[in-house]
């Protein structure tokens, strides 16, 4: 019995105490069901666990710099203006950003620079967790601290090289800047990317120990594989359309020496197979984050230079536009300066910046609708001496590559790959065409220029006189007074006209010819005074809709001939017109009638004065019907206002090729108030070819007795412009020799 109870007895304690583990067991199930219920644990903050500085350097660029805590493998970048206004975000997965590592937030959402004190953004970084829920870890408000450029020009001066006699002097401006005999490229790229020197895929690339100015290109596989021809040179090669050297490089390219003479660059560990732009200039400077291509500036400096002559104190530049500076203040950042000191400043619209232009920056336009904007920049109503100036690089053959509307003052284009050179004097457009070929995707320097007093117009190409002709009439001017804006770019664009056939022309000596009187409110003026010519012009006033008009009586075809282009060229004077009272050339297209101009008191016009005007009208842009009429309509109020309209020509023309706004770059826009003689224009070509200039010189043809000479010189880094210096005055005087 003891035995038996003993034993009982035990596994009743062997029970009790099962009984008791499994209630322990039961109590922590229980505990972490409501644990995990209630008190779900949270995922670690990393608002305590990683730290991040920024910094903006001295080139307007914002970097981040992990700089304790944990890696980051992956967060979001939102950019937003001081305002709160958004401007964009991107988020970075698996990116792995490790304590030492540097980024630019800015990448891949803007490009805007913090260029001084008054430019700033508000940046936030927020973690992402693996369920994709963000948090917020840093956010900052900098603004920019960017410097003028450094090198400093000491006293710029006028030298003169005394000729055969007192007026052949050439006048040569130096800057003092003295060009060192090192390498094409200066490489300075040492402050924010990962350094991996045992990364095998690395790609170093230095300056070629030839001397040999050029570069060699290399194309990069994704793989790291070097297409190369020498390993010791810098390879590169000119981009055949823009002009850019480039190289194709992996998405995560990093630089990975300190030394300014070495760029080392090897691919990241993300393998994306996306790919990145950076626009290294001259000295360094990024002035690109966007997709495409990496490309570099060529050139030992990116200080250069603009120099604005003076005679007698006044600019022999009615527009002086080099394009060197970008367009950085995102408030303004559709101003191209112009630095002739008469602050004619372009207007962008579309174009665009590169860096690596024929002399540092210029403009891109892609043909569609990109141009420039630039005001009336000429003293007088009319011009009697011009000069244009620009490096172009372009391959298509029928472009505009300036205007100042070539039925009122002049247009310069290509026209079949030749430069096309049209002006308008005294009503009467007229052209000359070149025979250099200019359409070869290479850089070429291109002058025009017109002299009223022999009515000759010039086209030279990279230097050498291309074409000369007379155009107009010993002292005919150019322009009609009507002061219009000008445009780089873009002009009077459609089908190039073929031969002109006139459809109508009435000068209303003999009544309203091919016209209808409207009503009351049209009548035919006899008495002379308001007609350009003869007696009589067809008078129209205040604003009585269709009486208030004349108009075509018969219906004309311009569809079955096939025309491409009609004008409408008239003379027009305005008497007791009020200010804003307009009137109205319509066009007919066989369904609607079509305001095709609209002309404004006080805008386009003045009371008392005779204007003309020339109006196109393109297929490309309006219906050609059979039974087209145009109509002339005053729109004014009822008050005796007046529009007299004279020698009305109605004219059509085939043409089979396109003029379209400039496709490719242009660069060095400049317009001389006086026509530059053909050994400065050589000179000027001889100066600029290479890319580089810390000297301009005057040729002794363009000076003359008891002239003052000067020249302002502003120093440029692409970003903005140093200190302006002025150099010393030379006054051209009579010598007696010996």
């Amino acid at each position: 019995m003891t035995r038996y109870n003993n034993a009982k007895n035990n596994n009743y304690a062997v029970s009790e105490v099962v009984g008791g583990l499994l209630l322990v067991v039961i109590a922590l199930i229980s505990f972490s069901v409501i644990y995990t219920y209630f008190f779900y644990p949270l995922e670690p903050d990393y608002n305590t666990s990683v730290k991040i500085e920024g910094t903006v350097n001295d080139y307007g660029y914002v970097l981040l710099e992990h700089v304790g805590g944990n890696p980051l493998e992956s967060y979001k970048i939102v950019i937003y203006y001081p305002n709160g206004t958004y401007i964009g975000s991107k988020d970075y997965i698996n990116d792995y950003w490790k304590i030492g590592e540097h980024r630019y937030p800015l990448l891949g959402i803007t490009n805007i620079r913090l260029i001084n004190a008054s430019v700033s953004l508000k940046i936030s970084v927020y973690s992402i967790n693996k369920n994709g829920k963000e948090q917020l870890i840093f956010m900052w408000q900098p603004c920019g601290k960017v410097k003028p450029p450094q090198t400093v020009i000491d006293n710029p001066m006028l030298i003169s090289s005394l000729r055969f006699n007192t007026a052949d002097e050439d006048l040569i401006c130096f800057t003092f800047k003295v060009t060192p005999t090192s390498y094409p490229f200066n490489w300075d790229i040492n402050m924010d990317f990962k350094v991996d020197q045992d990364d095998s895929n690395l790609l170093i690339l230095h300056y070629g120990e030839t001397g040999d100015p050029g570069w060699i290109r290399e194309d990069i596989n994704k793989d790291g594989i070097i297409n190369n021809l020498d390993e010791n040179i810098l390879t590169s090669h000119l981009n055949e359309t823009y002009g850019w050297y480039d190289w194709d490089i992996n998405m995560d390219w990093k630089i990975n020496q300190n030394d300014s003479d070495l760029l080392t660059l090897h691919y990241g560990e993300t393998g994306d197979p996306g790919w990145i732009r950076e626009d290294i200039n001259k000295d360094g400077i990024v002035n690109n984050l966007d997709s495409g291509i990496l490309y570099s500036h060529l050139g030992e400096s990116y200080i250069s230079y603009i120099f604005n002559w003076t005679i007698n104190e006044e600019s022999i530049f009615d527009l002086l536009m080099p394009f060197d500076t970008m367009p950085f203040n995102y408030e303004d950042d559709s101003i191209v300066r112009d630095y002739s000191g008469n602050e004619y400043n372009g207007t962008i619209s579309e174009a665009v910046w590169i860096g690596c232009g024929a002399l540092g920056g210029a403009y891109l336009f892609d043909g569609d609708n990109d141009y420039i904007s630039i005001p009336y920049c000429y003293n007088d109503d009319y011009i009697d001496e011009i000069t244009v100036e620009a490096w172009i690089n372009t391959s298509d053959d029928n472009l505009i590559i300036a205007s100042y509307d070539i039925d009122e003052y002049w247009e310069l284009g290509i026209r079949n790959g030749v430069i096309h050179w049209s002006t308008s004097a005294n009503a009467i457009t007229n052209s000359i065409t070149g025979n250099i070929i200019v359409n070869d995707n290479n850089w070429h320097h291109i002058v025009v220029s017109y002299d009223s007093n022999t009515g000759n117009s010039s086209i030279y190409v990279d230097g050498i006189e291309d074409k000369n002709e007379n155009c107009h009439n010993p002292g005919e001017e150019i322009g009609s007074g009507s002061r219009p804006n000008g445009f780089i770019g873009t002009g009077n664009v459609g089908y190039i006209p073929g031969d002109w056939v006139q459809l109508t022309y009435d000068d209303f000596e003999d009544g309203f010819g091919n016209y209808t009187d409207g009503g009351r409110d049209c009548i035919l003026y006899t008495d002379g005074t308001y007609a350009h010519q003869g007696s009589n012009a067809a008078n129209i006033q205040d604003n009585s809709n269709i009486e208030s008009s004349f108009y075509h009586t018969d219906e004309i075809d311009v569809d079955t001939e096939g025309y491409t282009s009609i004008t409408v060229d008239f003379w027009f004077r305005a008497q007791s017109m009020e200010s804003n009272e307009d009137f109205w050339v319509r066009y007919f297209d066989g369904s609607d009638w079509i305001t095709v101009a609209d002309y404004d008191s006080g805008d386009e016009f003045e009371n008392g004065q005779f204007y003309h005007k020339i109006i196109w009208i393109n297929e490309t842009d309006y219906t050609f019907p059979s039974d087209m009429k145009i109509r002339f309509q005053c729109d004014a109020s009822s008050d005796e206002d007046d529009i007299y309209i004279d020698q009305v020509y109605i004219n059509a023309s085939k043409g089979n090729n396109l003029l379209s706004n400039f496709s490719g770059i242009i660069d060095e826009f400049h317009i001389y108030n006086k026509r530059l003689s053909e050994e400065q224009v050589f000179q000027n070509y001889l100066l600029t070819r290479d890319g580089f200039v810390n000297v301009s010189v005057i040729v002794s043809d363009e000076t003359l007795l008891g002239q003052i000479w000067r020249c302002i010189v502003t120093p440029n880094n692409g970003l903005l412009d140093g200190t302006v210096v002025e150099s010393n005055s030379l006054q051209i005087i009579g010598y007696g020799g010996g």
